[in-house]
């Protein structure tokens, strides 16, 4: 169901960013007559991994992938990687390392979930290195079947605005140019519409 504006050339979609959800069968039912997709946490926000239990299977890293039709997870939910937990780019190496396993194991568990896009907020400090090394790696593997989104929350202030552009232009050098990678905008203000 594209959502047409006579503002713009192309088809919109139009989703809903669910911050948490206890039955995303009965969300989905109640929800799909208006909307085209749900994006939901691939992990609980409250489950923090460390070294010790990143590896282990000790503590559940989600809903269970039969709680929807596959159809679904690949049609109608794009999955978010906990950009709260992942600091790919600090300056402390135990955070790294941690943000980094964070990451990779969150983007495996939304391939194994087959979903169809997997959505990361673009980092908020201003190093990206690393954050681009761990996306690179999957957006290098030929076989790919995900597209994943990079969330930028477009600023007022023109000059902060700007700056976020060039760190996105960045991201996709340090990628490569990816087909795969596209951008999801998130405005923080009031849109001002040129005459």
């Amino acid at each position: 169901m594209p959502y047409e504006r006579k503002e713009f050339p192309y088809p919109l979609k139009v989703g809903a960013d669910i911050r948490s959800v206890q039955n995303l069968q009965q969300l989905s039912d109640d929800l799909f007559h208006g909307i085209d997709f749900v994006m939901i946490d691939c992990c609980n926000a409250l489950n923090f991994r460390d070294e010790s239990t990143i590896c282990t299977r000790d503590i559940p890293l989600s809903r269970p992938d039969t709680c929807v039709s596959s159809g679904w997870w690949m049609n109608n939910i794009v999955l978010k990687i906990s950009s709260y937990l992942t600091q790919c780019d600090s300056a402390y190496e135990h955070i790294r390392r941690r943000s980094e396993a964070i990451m990779e194991q969150e983007i495996n568990l939304a391939m194994h979930l087959a979903v169809g896009y997997i959505l990361l907020d673009m980092p908020r400090s201003d190093k990206i290195d690393n954050f681009a090394a761990v996306l690179n790696r999957y957006l290098s593997n030929p076989t790919l079947q995900q597209k994943f989104v990079i969330r930028l929350t477009v600023p007022e202030e023109e000059k902060e605005a700007e700056k976020l552009y060039q760190k996105y232009l960045e991201l996709k050098q340090l990628c490569e140019y990816p087909i795969m990678l596209s951008v999801c905008l998130s405005f923080s203000g009031e849109l001002q519409i040129p005459d």
